[in-house]
């Protein structure tokens, strides 16, 4: 009978002995004993009253604790389903009766189909003895066993598993129960390898940063330097168009000149953003026919005074897919390098020519040449010739090395004719404009 039904029913008794007393109330005095014996029976129903209340405040604490113990139960099942580790519960034979999700991955069975059946069919072969061994040394042992089997899942594969196994005995049936927790070593190693490769992987990064963070600098003294040579360009047409009374044209001349150089330093300025994309050797060049032999002729005219003149060599025009800023900036440290080092009225001589498969820019100059000794360290960064006095930082034969490079070509010095150096970069064209070269060569022939 349940608590509501006993509680109805003294309830209702109660009423009936209060309905009874009433009548006997309203009989004559007569009958005393019978009254004495109902004020009995009421005082044990208020009794009865009291036990009842008692047993309602019983069944709320039962109630909260069986709540208590089924919420217990729900985080042991999660728990339980949700461990990293393989969990299997068995009875004393091997039998499955419980398993978790994680030993249901490694077995590659669903937990449900896993209930009922022998952990014995999922051993090796060769360990099966060991297993057998194993389980009737438990049924004696009520401490932890530690042992390593070899499983088969059903995937077909071999998997060397590391088991803790204990036998506990059941509160309801009193008979032994086995529990294991399995544990998978190849995923700890293959734990280990994901976090040597994240570690890897987080030093090569900051390897990166640091070559950027280098290249960064690297950039923004390469970029000074190339700001120097029109800015140096536009303070000396500036001094001499203030201290030297010039012809109109002579003035017009050296305004057109400081124009081109401020167009020039904008031109580099704009080109901030993706410089150090450009001087890493590995940027995409945007190659455009361009015609080199105007290119070079321009920059000549620019940079071309009394004092230094610089001219360029009779040859047939010459157009190339090259990225035209790169070649102009290549043309121009080495006019600007001949010019630091040519003796006074000397000459500086630049030529452009078509070979086989390239273009060939060369600037000579008449000053006292390179040594072979330093010919191959020439192009290094901030390397200057030993004693000598010409102003500069080092940095303009590495970018035209580096420019060249970034075309696929490359750039050396030669011994010139008589005294001075010869400059030479050679720019490779692209494998479909050498083809179409050679092709129109063959159609003119």
């Amino acid at each position: 009978m349940t608590r509501g039904a006993i509680e109805t029913k003294i309830d209702k008794t109660r009423r009936a002995f209060v309905q009874l007393r009433e009548q006997l109330v309203a009989v004559p005095p007569s009958v005393p004993q019978g009254l004495e014996v109902l004020e009995e029976i009421v005082t044990t129903m208020e009794e009865l009253e009291v036990a009842a209340e008692e047993l309602r405040g019983q069944n709320d604490e039962l109630a909260s604790a069986r709540l208590a113990v089924e919420a217990q139960c729900e985080r042991y099942r999660d728990l339980f389903h949700d461990a990293p580790n393989g969990f299997v519960v068995t009875d004393a034979g091997g039998v499955i009766r419980e398993a978790n999700r994680c030993a249901a991955q490694l077995l590659h069975v669903s937990a449900e189909r896993l209930i009922g059946k022998p952990l014995s069919l999922f051993v090796a072969a060769e360990d099966r003895r060991p297993f057998r061994t194993l389980l009737a040394d438990l049924g004696q042992d009520q401490g932890v066993r530690h042992t390593s089997l070899h499983l088969h899942p059903r995937d077909g594969s071999t998997v060397r598993m590391v088991m803790d196994v204990s036998a506990h005995g059941d509160q309801a049936s009193g008979r032994p129960r086995l529990y294991w927790v399995l544990h998978d070593p190849s995923r700890a190693e293959r734990q280990v390898e994901g976090l040597e490769s994240a570690l890897e992987r987080e030093h090569q990064a900051m390897a990166r940063m640091r070559a950027l963070d280098e290249l960064k600098n690297e950039a923004l003294e390469d970029l000074s330097h190339d700001l120097r040579n029109p800015l140096t360009a536009i303070v000396g047409f500036a001094s001499v168009l203030e201290t030297i009374d010039l012809s109109q044209e002579q003035a017009r001349d050296a305004v057109r000149r400081m124009a081109a150089n401020a167009r020039k330093l904008e031109r580099f300025l704009s080109q901030l953003l993706d410089f150090d994309t450009k001087t890493q050797g590995s940027g995409v060049v945007h190659r455009q026919p361009t015609d080199v032999t105007a290119l070079a002729q321009s920059v000549a005219s620019e940079w071309a005074t009394s004092e230094s003149p610089v001219t360029l060599e009779d040859a047939p025009s010459v157009t190339a897919d090259v990225e035209p800023a790169l070649v102009e900036r290549i043309v121009e440290n080495l006019i600007v390098n001949a010019q630091k080092h040519a003796p006074p009225e000397g000459r500086v001589v630049v030529g452009v020519v078509r070979q086989a498969g390239g273009v060939l820019l060369t600037v000579t100059d008449t000053g006292p040449g390179v040594p072979d000794e330093f010919k191959a360290r020439v192009f290094s960064r901030h390397f200057r010739l030993p004693g000598s006095e010409s102003p500069g930082t080092g940095l303009g034969l590495n970018l035209v090395a580096r420019f060249a490079e970034m075309h696929g070509g490359r750039a050396w010095v030669e011994d010139a004719e008589g005294d001075g150096a010869s400059f030479r970069v050679f720019l490779p064209l692209p494998a479909e404009a050498t083809q179409k070269s050679s092709e129109d060569s063959s159609g003119t022939a």
